[in-house]
């Protein structure tokens, strides 16, 4: 079943998907349990549904249990993610995603890779994200922009597949109910969601540009440029449970490798 109809203008494939994991915390240091995707193409080809659980070769927490109920004998039998992650990768690439709060999505995924041995990266994804949008709009979770937008329950709350699948319908209806306010362009969309982080280096936000010049945002040296910060501070952020893109910002800046924006090395 096709959710877009049309309403969405899409240039290569639009992957709505979702991932369940083994605990709470860092997205970068999760395993996945379960993982959902939906495809739309841009050439009017049938859409395409997958979805399966993955053992995450450690056990899953109580707390994420009792979130998605997947335990630890649902996935006993089930494969590792580093399994699959040669043939996702392939199929993650040239293409945009959707998900609710999907910046979290995809840096589980892309923790996930990391550790499978896989290159891959969504960085060059635009992502379309219902959260993001309706930020902008109101403030929900993802069950109550079901029940606004779809006036329906959850399709199966916490679960990948059918979270992904409700996230891309949401978004869809917000192009709907929206229309004067949102671009019907997912570049566009993308650059009114995520436009606020555009100075920022990574997904946290832990570094960002400033005047020119790459500065630390948090902690004792808040505002500091990169370039002033001290060694051991550096060290304990590459040991320390932040994003990956942070700590190869900090792994650098001990290597003596500063950022440079693309514009101003073009011009130098």
């Amino acid at each position: 079943m096709s959710f877009t109809n049309g309403v969405l203008q899409l240039t290569r494939p639009l992957i709505a998907v979702d991932v369940e994991t083994d605990n709470l915390g860092s997205p970068e240091t999760l395993h996945i349990v379960e993982l959902g995707f939906h495809i739309e193409y841009p050439d009017g080809r049938p859409p395409k549904t997958w979805c399966h659980l993955f053992n995450p070769g450690c056990p899953i927490t109580p707390g994420a249990t009792n979130t998605h109920g997947i335990s630890d004998i649902d996935v006993k039998e089930a494969p590792l993610f580093r399994q699959v992650a040669a043939n996702l990768a392939k199929g993650f690439t040239n293409c945009d995603f959707c998900g609710y709060n999907i910046n979290f999505d995809m840096r589980v995924i892309q923790g996930e890779m990391n550790r499978a041995g896989v290159r891959w990266s969504y960085a060059e994804a635009h992502l379309f994200d219902p959260l993001k949008l309706w930020n902008i709009c109101r403030r929900r979770t993802l069950s109550d922009a079901v029940e606004e937008f779809l006036q329906r329950k959850p399709t199966s709350a916490h679960r990948a597949l059918g979270d992904a699948q409700d996230a891309l319908e949401v978004g869809i209806a917000m192009l709907q109910r929206f229309d004067d306010m949102l671009p019907r362009d997912i570049k566009k969309l993308h650059s009114m969601a995520f436009d606020p982080y555009k100075d920022c280096l990574d997904p946290d936000g832990k570094f960002k540009w400033q005047n020119g010049v790459v500065i630390i945002t948090f902690g004792k040296h808040r505002g500091t440029p990169l370039q002033k910060v001290d060694r051991n501070y550096l060290e304990w952020i590459v040991r320390g449970e932040f994003n990956e893109q942070a700590k190869l910002v900090a792994r650098n800046a001990l290597a003596g490798k500063f950022p440079i924006r693309e514009a101003e090395s073009i011009q130098k």
